[in-house]
């Protein structure tokens, strides 16, 4: 048997869900759609002030440029000579790389002259020569 505590028990819980308190056990489908919405115009609302504030911010930067005064170049004329000698260093070495890489010429053999016997272009069972170049390195 149940205890006359439980049977007490059951009955208020079964009281207080009748006289329309809430249970704060379940989820409330109003009260998350209300959350849910607010949050989303909260981050509107954040969004369009930060957007706001980077317009104005930015909105007053003009397109015309000032004249602004630079310093002449110095020109160092040995340290344009010493970069010129280097360029041409590696250039001599450039071209000596080319002269002395391989150069590859294809070897072609000339093709045989067609008798009047052979098999033709059309002919069933003819057989096809395929021309294999070879290539010599020098």
């Amino acid at each position: 048997m149940k205890s006359k505590q439980r049977i007490l028990k059951k009955l208020q819980k079964f009281a207080v869900r009748n006289r329309g308190l809430p249970d704060r056990s379940l989820m409330h489908p109003e009260r998350e759609w209300v959350i849910g919405v607010l949050l989303c115009f909260g981050i509107v609302v954040a969004g369009a002030v930060y957007a706001f504030s980077l317009f104005e911010r930015y909105s007053d930067i003009s397109v015309d440029s000032e004249t602004v005064e630079v310093e002449s170049l110095r020109y160092e004329r040995a340290d344009a000579f010493e970069a010129l000698e280097r360029y041409k260093v590696r250039a001599e070495q450039y071209q000596e790389f080319l002269e002395s890489a391989p150069v590859v010429v294809p070897v072609v053999e000339p093709e045989p002259v067609a008798d009047e016997d052979s098999p033709g272009d059309g002919e069933e069972g003819a057989e096809l020569e395929i021309p294999t170049e070879e290539f010599e390195v020098f």
